[in-house]
């Protein structure tokens, strides 16, 4: 395999180890040639004929300059397809500039050698214009990377958290009940939103912690994670196509990073974790039964470490990225001649 050219994510560190740091370290551990350019750089340093993997995060024209160069895998992280107006309107974005922006990306697809997603549901939805495509999901740092679980914290109350980004004003929805009933229950609770916060969060009193984004890469980002001393984490996501092709990334946190379980919606990346046998909670979009699904929860310590201990091996089997470089090398060799 010739050299490989990772072009690395223009702003989000996480995202440029994600789909590219990450998969050119492990893939140069296997003795292919890799490196990481950002997009000004590659603009001259790429060689004709050169292999070339990149979210479309770039120029449109530095984009197509590339492809007209040599093998081009575009990795598609999201449903471009899908209907863009309920997250433009949340993120205050100008809906046409939105949809230019999506024609652009939907005809950069159809020209890759090779597209590489990251949700199985991408497969089918890209498939529809292109040939070779593969699936490379979200992976986790190796397992000698990852930070050691701190004690349990027995007696000092629990700590329940949500982690992510953008605003997910239609997901908070979801939890709203339960969160708002536990937290007029229980004076042991505290709930912790880091990087967005629901607009009903003073329904939450002072048990609500707020920690706003941080660009933060791998290391720095699941170490912040762990010294948060989370006890449960959620990932509630509304029954939208948009969130039906999201990505396991939050399962991986919740293991890897607060190294305590995950409470999520069944639907989408949830009950697909759950099909391939992730120890993952899964409960439909019902108030009531997310509000008992937590409350046992937290009161369980023993099942919460089974629950990680369980989850942690699942991540080290299936989702490490020594484990995902395989399906990386797919996707690659899917845009050779």
């Amino acid at each position: 395999m010739a050299q490989i050219t990772f072009l690395t994510h223009p702003s989000m560190p996480m995202w440029r180890w994600a789909w590219a740091e990450a998969p050119a370290a492990e893939l140069a551990r296997r003795g292919v040639a890799t490196r990481c350019l950002s997009g000004e750089a590659a603009w001259h340093a790429v060689e004709p004929g050169a292999t070339v993997v990149t979210t479309l995060d770039h120029s449109p024209a530095l984009l197509r300059h590339l492809m007209a160069q040599g093998p081009f895998v575009a990795v598609v992280n999201d449903d471009l397809w899908g209907d863009m107006s309920a997250m433009t309107k949340e993120l205050g974005l100008n809906p046409e500039l939105v949809r230019q922006e999506q024609r652009v990306l939907l005809s950069l697809v159809a020209q890759a050698h090779a597209v590489a997603v990251t949700a199985e549901p991408l497969l089918k939805i890209v498939g529809r214009v292109h040939r070779r495509v593969r699936l490379v999901p979200w992976a986790a740092p190796p397992e000698s990377e990852w930070p050691t679980l701190g004690a349990p914290r027995d007696g000092r109350g629990v700590r329940l958290g949500w982690v992510g980004l953008p605003p997910r004003e239609p997901d908070f929805l979801v939890v709203r009940h339960a969160l708002t009933r536990l937290v007029r229950e229980r004076r042991d609770l505290d709930v912790i939103f880091w990087g967005a916060a629901p607009s009903w969060a003073a329904d939450l009193g002072v048990r609500l912690q707020f920690f706003p984004a941080e660009e933060l890469g791998p290391s720095e980002f699941f170490s912040r994670l762990a010294a948060l001393r989370l006890d449960v984490v959620i990932a509630p996501i509304a029954p939208t196509r948009l969130n039906q092709s999201r990505s396991q990334a939050k399962f991986i946190d919740a293991m890897v990073g607060a190294g305590c379980p995950l409470v999520a919606t069944r639907f989408g990346p949830y009950r697909r974790l759950a099909g391939a046998g992730a120890p993952i909670v899964t409960v439909p979009s019902d108030p009531e039964t997310w509000y008992a699904a937590l409350r046992d929860l937290l009161d369980d310590g023993a099942r919460r470490t089974a629950l990680v201990d369980a989850g942690r091996a699942w991540v080290a089997k299936h989702a490490a990225i020594d484990v995902v470089a395989d399906s990386w090398i797919s996707a690659i060799k899917a845009a050779e001649p």
